[in-house]
């Protein structure tokens, strides 16, 4: 069997914080088994996927968070397209690692790589689970948003210091906001939008966010895209021109991946979503902060299967 790739982002939180000793860790775990890159540009992550290609490496490993993942399978797509990548192995080790939520992967990197390779020395076999992807502007991702979603995001990112502290303290200020000040609150900065979704206008121009995907998680226990429907090609898509108290309101049935009814609040299974704005804005892939100049296309991107172990 050809050696596991894993791809290390030097970059990602824990990987920083250790020094980069993940990576005579990761080696030291794996043997001969594995073959660990350090990739620190988008060219060296191409120039890797290509090897990979040509040995036909049976997985494929990831050190990072959501926002490693997306790139990583983004050069693994363009490569090996229109073949299927390998399956992908989810060693976390980032700040968001909300994708792996959704394969239920338990503890950190290491052990997740000892329980895989202990799997294929026992000849036990791997669980996959099986999902599709978004593509956007050539890139592809498990979680798109804009408005509301990338407005957290930013306030998360904010003075460069991430973490779960930082997280929960954004998610309580956005619930305080949306029902005391909402109208002078940065959270709830409303987007003018034409939004279509598998060809169908939405009635409303004036939106708090879309959040799109593929994966049922977003983080801290919020599940609201939990209608993902896995064999069926296309993503979960929850478009709110609702007010924040109403928005509040909700949260709990949200998260636990449940909807409202409203006039103003779309939830659907979609195959393609497209925006057109009155002017410029930011979205989000995977964590990951994009800006789109008006007008932005979502489709459907091909499946991929994640490692469950």
């Amino acid at each position: 069997m050809e050696k596991i790739p894993i791809i290390v982002n030097p970059f990602s939180r824990k990987n920083i914080k250790k020094k980069g000793a993940s990576i005579d860790i990761f080696k030291r775990i794996g043997g001969e088994m594995v073959d660990v890159r350090s990739t620190e540009t988008i060219e060296e992550l191409a120039a890797v996927a290509e090897d990979c290609k040509e040995r036909t490496v049976p997985y494929l490993a990831i050190s990072g968070g959501d926002g490693t993942l997306h790139q990583v399978i983004s050069c693994f797509i363009d490569a090996y397209g229109p073949a299927p990548i390998p399956p992908v192995v989810i060693l976390k080790d980032g700040t968001m690692n909300n994708v792996s939520g959704t394969v239920k992967l338990k503890g950190g990197g290491y052990s997740i790589l000892k329980r895989l390779l202990g799997a294929i020395e026992t000849g036990r076999g791997v669980d996959t689970l099986t999902r599709y992807t978004m593509k956007i502007e050539g890139r592809y991702c498990f979680l798109f948003g804009t408005g509301l979603t990338t407005n957290v995001l930013n306030a998360v990112y904010e003075g460069g210091k991430k973490g779960i502290p930082k997280v929960l303290k954004v998610i309580i200020k956005a619930f305080g906001d949306g029902i005391f000040r909402p109208e002078s609150s940065s959270l709830y900065r409303r987007m003018k939008a034409k939004v279509c979704l598998n060809g169908e206008d939405l009635p409303s121009d004036d939106l708090l966010g879309i959040l799109a995907g593929t994966v049922q998680d977003v983080g801290m226990g919020f599940r609201p895209l939990n209608r993902v429907m896995p064999d069926e090609p296309g993503f979960h898509v929850i478009a709110t021109g609702v007010k924040p108290v109403v928005l509040a309101r909700h949260i709990l049935t949200l998260a636990r991946g449940g909807s409202f009814k409203h006039p103003l609040h779309y939830d659907r299974h979609v195959r393609n979503l497209h925006i057109i704005s009155d002017r410029p804005f930011e979205y989000t892939m995977d964590g990951d902060l994009y800006s789109a100049d008006r007008e932005l296309y979502v489709e459907t991107g091909p499946a991929v299967k994640l490692v469950s172990v």
